[in-house]
């Protein structure tokens, strides 16, 4: 709420934190344009646009001025910042809390897809889902046809090679590409199923429990601190089946999280987990191995 209220005002008193600038700044240009017209006379070009609109629309040009001052502070800086982190669906699992607000990306570019951004924040393309529309990624590929643009990078797309009898190398960097989809498929297609299942055999206070520790169990971005979370600590002690998957589900972010592992050590981990995986009696966790065992990477299709 505090971000929906006062997203613009964050955004000017952050913009004047020199470790923010240092962090969030890397690779900005610093050239003549920068230091010369950009910095010294940063707000020239809203009086330009404002000047445009009065001439080409006249009175009416002052509206759309301030409706377009207006637009960007509300919707992407209090909107997007605020209710991205706290309303909607996620189709992957990051390590924050962002949200797509709506799968019909128009008001704000594709922005409103925000957790799709925060998954694969460098692609030029938000939308994923079939059923979600980015008019950004419209825009984009309309001026790449009048060669006004070039896309240079979009989420990496993976298939599932059913041949694969053991990971491969392929493997490992298909799984680091895409590694926020394959906790959000690890929390659908394991972690959800062993809850539910769970849920139907238990009692009443084992099922109150179960509940209120499901956005622990399933979410990345939600680490327990000073300790194990009671409610999600008391839920692993009452399921063992749960208590395996969510095991199963720390190791295997592993992969990324250790610096100190190699290509080679990422593979052998990856070996060995989906043959660990592959032991236990939980189903779904067997057929994830699987899956996961055949991630490999497709090259980009621009739709």
């Amino acid at each position: 709420i505090k971000v929906l209220r006062e997203g613009a005002d964050l955004y000017v008193k952050e913009a004047e934190n020199p470790q923010t600038l240092e962090k969030y700044g890397f690779g900005v240009p610093d050239d003549w344009l920068e230091r010369n017209l950009y910095s010294r006379f940063h707000h020239l070009g809203l009086g330009i646009l404002l000047a445009l609109e009065l001439v080409l629309f006249g009175p009416l040009g002052l509206t759309l001025w301030a409706v377009q001052m207006l637009w960007i502070p509300f919707w992407a800086a209090g909107v997007i910042n605020g209710m991205g982190h706290y309303l909607g669906y996620r189709n992957f699992e990051t390590l924050d809390a962002s949200t797509n607000i709506s799968p019909l990306g128009i008001l704000i570019g594709g922005e409103e897809l925000h957790n799709n951004h925060h998954a694969y924040p460098a692609s030029a393309k938000l939308s994923n889902q079939w059923w979600e529309f980015d008019i950004g990624w419209l825009y984009i590929r309309l001026m790449e046809m009048v060669k006004l643009a070039q896309v240079k990078r979009i989420a990496p797309e993976f298939i599932i090679d059913w041949s694969k009898s053991i990971p491969d190398a392929e493997t490992v960097l298909a799984v680091l590409k895409n590694r926020v989809h394959v906790m959000a498929l690890y929390s659908r297609s394991v972690i959800i199923p062993v809850l539910r299942l769970e849920s139907q055999c238990a009692d009443s206070s084992t099922r109150k429990v179960l509940k209120k520790a499901r956005p622990w169990v399933i979410g990345h971005y939600m680490r327990p601190e000073g300790g194990m979370n009671g409610v999600l600590q008391r839920a692993l002690e009452a399921s063992q089946a749960l208590a395996t998957v969510y095991q199963f589900k720390q190791q295997l972010s592993e992969l990324w999280t250790n610096a100190s592992f190699s290509q080679e050590s990422r593979l052998e981990a990856l070996r060995e987990w989906c043959r660990q995986a592959q032991e236990t009696k939980i189903q779904c966790l067997q057929h994830f191995a699987q899956t996961l065992r055949g991630y490999t990477l497709s090259e980009p299709s621009f739709n």
